[in-house]
């Protein structure tokens, strides 16, 4: 290497130190280069260098230590990891790719190492960060592992070390940013895929014991009885997948504010859902306040499943599970009427004074015409 690569202060020099040669090999000073012919110079299977110290940078070398030249395709790194690319790099430094990630190797002369350190520390926070966000992401059916070249990110990350390698911090820092925007976008709109999956998951469960039922998988007394409510509640539980679905992009699952416990409550929503559209079955055929929702579809009974009557029973299912708040605007109106049973019974007596009325006005306007 030539003497620009190792460029120190001479205050760092002192009399006793080797001179620097300019015939050294890449990434090395002057003992690296004996380190390397000693190397060399061993049988197979030999291991007589000791352990030794570097009189100018006071770098350790032992006989396991890894050398830059040693870093091919598929060899093993520092920690013994299998090199499975190695991407463009300097003559002091390597930047390649193991199962855990893009890897850079430091030179071996501790004294530029420790120079490449200090240049790699400016942008190793965004490196750990994207790192985390790549390691997040879905595989295709297994062919992110199966992949030779790495992805999109991974070329993203190498390509920012070299820059930082090569005194360019800034350039390194745009780059990074550009990929943890659209790492975090992607993660994103991933995460909203794997939670409306997960409710969609949930819905199936009532849709499966549903068909176990009428297949005579499952035995259930008086299933006549009951069999409209369930249907009504599923079709609740497939509507409040619906409802999510149409605002899924409003959903705030960033890779920060992502857990399991989204999952859970959205679990909590399609069964929610399947409640509420077995209630609102349940207050169309017993209480009075079916009658208003009842005047919006034909003239059918839905106390039973019907050739006639399941079209109506899914569609107000349905419609319990999409709209959240009409349940508990009718349980609302059911708890004030059962609260103050007189004032209700007044509103009944003026409703029917008021339709008395207008029937007998309509008795003495008819011999008049």
């Amino acid at each position: 290497m030539s003497d620009n690569v190792l460029s120190m202060p001479d205050t760092a020099l002192t009399s006793n130190q080797p001179p620097q040669e300019n015939t050294v090999q890449p990434g090395c000073c002057t003992f690296v280069k004996e380190w390397y012919e000693g190397i060399a110079a061993q049988k197979p299977g030999e291991n007589r260098l000791s352990t030794k110290i570097c009189d100018r940078c006071h770098g350790l070398f032992t006989s396991s230590t890894s050398l830059l030249p040693n870093m091919k395709l598929k060899s093993r790194d520092k920690m013994g990891e299998t090199i499975k690319q190695m991407y463009p790099s300097g003559e002091d430094f390597a930047i390649y790719r193991t199962r855990q990630g893009v890897i850079i190797n430091f030179a071996d002369c501790r004294a530029r190492e420790r120079e490449q350190r200090k240049q790699y520390a400016v942008i190793s926070e965004k490196l750990c960060r994207l790192r985390f966000l790549t390691s997040q992401m879905a595989g295709w059916l297994g062919l992110k592992r199966l992949s030779r070249t790495g992805g999109f990110y991974e070329h993203q990350i190498a390509e920012a070390i070299y820059l930082v390698m090569q005194g360019k911090p800034d350039q390194a820092g745009e780059l990074l940013d550009l990929g943890l925007k659209l790492a975090n976008e992607r993660l994103t709109n991933e995460n909203r895929v794997r939670y409306l999956i997960a409710c969609l998951a949930t819905a199936v469960i009532p849709a499966l014991f549903w068909g176990a039922v009428h297949l005579g998988f499952i035995t259930f007394a008086n299933w006549q009885v009951y069999s409209p409510y369930f249907l009504s509640g599923l079709a609740g539980a497939v509507g409040a997948v619906f409802s999510i679905a149409l605002r899924i992009q409003q959903l705030n699952l960033e890779p920060c504010a992502q857990s399991v416990m989204n999952y859970v409550m959205g679990a909590l929503r399609i069964l929610t859902g399947f409640t509420g559209g077995a209630i609102i079955l349940l207050i169309i055929n017993g209480t009075g306040l079916g009658d208003g929702i009842l005047s919006l579809f034909k003239s059918i009974r839905m106390d039973s499943v019907t050739d006639a009557s399941w079209k109506c029973i899914v569609l107000v299912g349905f419609l319990a599970g999409f709209a959240e708040r009409l349940i508990p605007s009718l349980l609302q109106t059911l708890e004030s009427r059962v609260e103050n049973p007189a004032v209700e019974t007044e509103a009944a007596q003026a409703r029917a004074k008021d339709t008395g009325a207008v029937g007998a006005g309509q008795k003495v306007a008819s011999p008049a015409a």
